[in-house]
């Protein structure tokens, strides 16, 4: 239980589960696709922006080093 409370800290791991609960209960709910592609897409470009961030970060760390 130690790895997955670990793991659920990650602000990219929370958003992807996010994105894959909009994904599959769009049609349960009877929203749009192009509505339900372009959430899904704003939730991509967030995960990547901040994998940039955290590569960033970890870049900054290694200078300091």
């Amino acid at each position: 239980m130690k790895w997955l409370s670990e793991k659920l800290q990650s602000k990219k791991l929370r958003v992807t589960i996010v994105a894959c609960i909009v994904a599959a209960c769009s049609n349960y709910f009877q929203v749009d696709g192009a509505t339900t592609e372009k959430i899904v897409g704003a939730l991509i470009a967030y995960i990547i922006g901040q994998g940039i961030a955290d590569h960033g970060k970890e870049a900054e760390k290694e200078k300091k080093k």
